[in-house]
């Protein structure tokens, strides 16, 4: 049977990879993946800004942080009220007024012994009972005496001067003077309130006399409504620790913040009962540190609930991959995210400024796009081409006259064994974006992956071959010399059929293509059958597959 002319390959190829020429566009901004002169002069980025892109919100402050945001000098309203856990101390003046069936007004102080005086009555121990239970107290102990018709009021006028020294992650450290009725947040108020970048709301310790004495957690006022009851005394210290693990939530979240844990660890589900996500949040994306290194990864909301988070993670809840984000993946070598999240506008170049790669490694010269709407079409057309080569067998069958020009029954079950197997290829729907110009900034698509090859200086030979072997490359060699080193031409092998994939995803034919390091030759099948026509579509289908997945095919 003649071979096909090789300048219908050339047609072919052009058609099925015409996108590629956009790719190829190079704006005038240059970046560390343009092509250079040398390979050392190109300029790797080694630094990676973990909010890239759509999710950028540096400004989240922490969970608590609006407790000390209006008054930095801690002086604002003091003191409306009175902290219903203070407990009475010695030295407290009382207001107590008695009417009814007796009168009496008087201010009495609490004495040392922890008692106040009243006529009639004789002394009531105040002294540790509760500002909020005063009244009772008090009353339980005059109706001893007056038990009917007489009404009490008592009021705490005030308090002992204090000072207390305030330490640890606060803006002004030091001695500060208050009232024994102030509690911790007042104190922490007063020393201008917890450093929002390193300070802990959960971790605050109360020291007197060189020891610790009580503990707050904000957080508990902060969900609960309760104020840390320990009464501070004169020398007291507060001791505000170093934050613990800390996560930061935004997006569609009703409490956008910093939130603080106390355990060493701590999972998505007790971040989204903090943050309280608002029923639109369909999908999460998580950027932080893990091993060193940029992470980044995207989920739905119902996979969160177990996900393990770290310290310094943020957490974008979001309504799902609507029109204004899309999200890309990166493979290879490179270090850093997985998967991006970015603006539905972004460009190629916008993505690999933020990608970290060796420059000993990574081959940045040859940077593809896998994109599944390009292998889409490319499995359409193999489809395609396989529809057709099966109406042409059934008229082949139909219309045969003689022996020699009908499709035998053999032919027949090689063909059908191949239309099956060639269903089964999967296209990569590589995009070309590098080339002589360097990386060409095309408009990323939702579901791209980014592949960043690895630099190497290997030759593979592949298919009709009687050795396929890879071969470590050498300046100079043609393409004969490297199909001679894997023992030459098979006795299937069409020798004017060869394509060479290049590592940035670009095909070539030919003998006389000049061959790179990390190029892929393949040297595809002689087709022998009977009918020309069926031979021609057949060699379409083995040339598509070559091209679009990268890997001999044969009848």
């Amino acid at each position: 049977m003649k071979k096909l002319n090789i300048k219908l390959f050339v047609l072919l190829i052009s058609l099925v990879y015409s996108f590629a020429a956009s790719a190829a566009d190079d704006r005038a901004q240059r970046s560390p993946f343009d092509g250079r002169p040398e390979e050392k002069e190109i300029a790797i980025p080694t630094e990676f800004n973990p909010g890239y892109g759509f999710f950028v919100q540096p400004d989240i402050p922490p969970f608590g942080a609006s407790l000390f945001s209006r008054d930095p000098n801690g002086q604002e309203g003091r003191k409306s009220g009175l902290n219903p856990n203070y407990r009475v101390a010695p030295g407290d003046e009382i207001d107590v007024r008695i009417w009814g069936a007796k009168d009496f007004e008087q201010t009495t102080t609490v004495d040392s012994q922890g008692n106040i005086f009243l006529p009639e009555v004789g002394p009531v121990p105040v002294k540790g009972v509760a500002q909020e239970n005063l009244n009772n107290v008090v009353k339980n102990r005059v109706n001893r005496v007056f038990k009917d018709n007489v009404q009490i009021y008592t009021n705490l006028r005030t308090s002992l001067p204090v000072s207390v020294f305030v330490t640890g992650a606060v803006a002004n450290p030091g001695r500060h003077s208050g009232i024994s009725t102030d509690s911790v947040i007042d104190f922490l108020a007063l020393a201008g309130g917890i450093e929002p970048n390193r300070g802990s709301y959960r971790k605050i310790d109360i020291i007197r006399n060189n020891q610790k004495i009580g503990t707050a957690d904000l957080y508990e006022f902060l969900l609960e409504g309760k104020t840390p009851e320990v009464q501070l005394r004169d020398g007291d210290t507060i001791l505000v620790h170093e934050k613990g693990i800390s996560v930061a939530a935004g997006g569609d979240v009703k409490n956008q913040f910093q939130f603080e844990f106390n355990t060493d660890w701590t999972y998505g589900a007790y971040l989204s009962n903090l943050a309280s996500p608002t029923s639109s949040a369909t999908h999460i994306v998580v950027e932080g540190i893990r091993e060193g290194k940029p992470y980044q990864t995207y989920m739905k909301t119902s996979e969160f609930g177990d996900f393990a988070l770290h310290d310094g993670d943020k957490v974008i809840y979001q309504a799902g991959l609507h029109g204004d984000v899309i999200q890309v993946s990166i493979v290879g070598e490179h270090e850093g995210n997985k998967t991006m999240v970015v603006p539905k506008n972004a460009g190629l170049k916008e993505i690999l400024n933020h990608i970290q790669v060796d420059p000993a490694v990574s081959d940045v010269r040859s940077i593809f796009v896998r994109r599944r709407s390009v292998a889409f079409k490319q499995k359409e057309a193999i489809e395609e081409s396989l529809r057709r080569l099966q109406e042409s067998l059934i008229l082949a069958r139909a219309s045969g006259t003689t022996e020699k020009a009908a499709i035998s029954d053999a032919e027949v079950t090689l063909l059908q064994e191949f239309v099956k197997r060639a269903k089964q290829i999967t296209p990569q729907g590589k995009v070309v974006v590098a080339g002589s110009q360097g990386v060409g900034d095309v408009p990323l698509e939702n579901g791209d992956q980014i592949v960043v090859p690895k630099i190497t200086n290997v030759v593979m030979v592949n298919g009709e071959i009687l050795m396929p072997k890879a071969i470590i490359w050498e300046k100079g060699e043609s393409v004969m010399d490297y199909i001679q080193k894997s023992g030459g031409f098979s006795e299937q092998a069409n020798e004017s059929q060869i394509v060479i994939v290049r590592l940035n995803g670009e095909t070539e034919i030919g003998r006389g293509t000049e061959i790179h390091p990390g190029d892929e030759i393949i040297v595809l099948p002689e087709v022998k059958i009977n009918s020309l026509e069926l031979a021609g579509r057949i060699v379409d289908i083995i040339f598509k597959i070559a091209t679009s997945a990268a890997i001999p095919f044969a009848l």
